[in-house]
């Protein structure tokens, strides 16, 4: 009798960890680096690190911030694509070639050395709250 009340304590207490970890460690995403270069234009493209620390895959479903109307994310051939998929244990780069986010009407002039709120929505994690700077346009013999 006592190897079966030691068994299912044992069992119980194995369960209740297996809860705790599983929520405790679905999703961990981290948005750093946030910033877009100056622009007179209409549009920003939006650069920045997507990292998900969690065991279980998530996704980008909006973002948000006052100084655009909208955000758009595009593939490497700009093609505006639905809501954007963050393997687990991964970083994306967004910004480049490959992925990007693209500001849709500005609603106001950026300047160099401002910074502007932005809301990343994510599927799991939920939302991501992160201030991107604004850096000024490099000349080519300072790359």
């Amino acid at each position: 009798m006592r190897y079966i009340v030691a068994i299912c304590g044992s069992l119980v207490a194995l369960a209740g960890w297996l809860f705790v970890s599983y929520g405790t460690a679905r999703t961990s995403i981290q948005v750093m680096d946030a910033w877009v270069r100056v622009t007179t234009g209409s549009s920003a493209v939006v650069h920045a690190v997507i990292a998900n620390r969690g065991v279980n895959k998530d996704r980008l479903v909006r973002l948000s911030s006052g100084f655009a109307k909208k955000f758009v994310v595009l593939d490497k051939e700009g093609h505006e694509i639905d809501g954007l998929r963050i393997p687990a244990d991964s970083e994306l780069v967004l910004g480049g070639d490959l992925l990007r986010i693209e500001a849709v009407g500005l609603t106001r002039t950026i300047n160099a050395g401002e910074s502007f709120p932005m809301l990343f929505v994510f599927e799991h994690a939920g939302k991501v709250a992160v201030f991107a700077r604004i850096e000024k346009l490099q000349s080519a013999g300072k790359q």
